[in-house]
């Protein structure tokens, strides 16, 4: 035994013997019989002496209201991180709603909801006016690559007599066109005047 359950063992033993327990056992207490009386008197009389000492109240109160505003410091944290995480949600959505400027523009992850507004909306003149002055010309090259492709493909699927009437109908019209070009540049530079 250490000195402080020795101390703690007499104390109590002392106590027992000043007040004798109600149905108390009529054989003699053994030493774990003192220790056990011992700790819950000691125990008593602690609490009673320690709630009638007002700076251990004051402390522990003090304790407890540390304790509660942590609790509502940490409920504030989760209540800022749970809008934190719908700021995140908001700035995904904005992203997929312009994620056809991001991808031309090379961005690949959403940004702050105010630098999204104002860089797609930049960007997008941009774009736009990419589109208008390059995009558009490309498409018309592409209509027409794609009706000659159509028509050299239904020429494939043409007899040999009808290719013949097909091609010369082609060349014919080509060469009309041509020479209504000619003739148009002709009178606009006034190599030749119209009749």
């Amino acid at each position: 035994m250490d000195d402080m359950e020795r101390v703690i063992n007499e104390k109590a033993q002392q106590l027992v013997e000043k007040k004798p327990l109600e149905n108390a056992p009529a054989e003699p207490f053994t030493d774990e019989d003192y220790n056990a009386k011992a700790k819950k008197i000691v125990g008593a009389v602690a609490t009673q002496k320690a709630v009638e000492d007002e700076l251990l109240v004051k402390s522990i109160t003090d304790s407890k209201k540390e304790e509660l505003l942590h609790h509502a410091s940490a409920e504030l944290k989760n209540e800022q991180a749970e809008s934190k995480k719908a700021d995140i949600a908001l700035q995904q959505a904005d992203y997929g709603v312009n994620s056809g400027v991001a991808a031309y523009a090379g961005i690949k992850k959403p940004l702050p909801s105010k630098m999204q507004n104002i860089l797609f909306t930049t960007l997008s003149i941009f774009q736009l006016i990419f589109l208008i002055l390059i995009g558009l010309p490309i498409s018309f090259v592409n209509i027409i690559a794609d009706s000659v492709d159509a028509v050299v493909a239904k020429l494939g699927a043409v007899t040999k007599s009808a290719k013949w009437i097909v091609i010369a109908t082609l060349i014919i019209g080509a060469i009309i066109i041509i020479v209504l070009v000619f003739k148009w540049l002709f009178i606009r530079f006034g190599i030749i005047t119209q009749n």
